[in-house]
């Protein structure tokens, strides 16, 4: 029911024809053919360290607030990935 309420609506509300918009969507997409120049990508993997950070900290005063205020430990579970690499160490 999700795919046809979608074009029920299309049908009684809006247009059909979608070519404008997906044009729009094209245009405003930066252009991804020119290749980054070593200073543009040591700027993004910067910002992407810098976001990942503040990430890690945001958690990590989540998980002391959860422990220090609530008495709740978080334990984080192992991945398959994880598991498997621990057996085959204990084999």
């Amino acid at each position: 029911q999700g795919r046809s309420t979608v074009l029920v609506w299309l049908r009684r509300y809006g247009q059909q024809d979608w070519s404008p918009l997906a044009l729009q969507l094209v245009r405003a997409q930066p252009d991804m053919t020119q290749p980054l120049t070593p200073e543009q990508r040591i700027k993004e993997l910067e910002a992407e360290l810098d976001k990942s950070r503040q990430q890690s900290l945001v958690y990590k005063t989540m998980l002391d607030v959860l422990a220090k205020e609530h008495g709740v430990t978080v334990v984080k579970k192992p991945s398959p990935e994880q598991r498997k690499s621990s057996r085959k160490r204990k084999a």
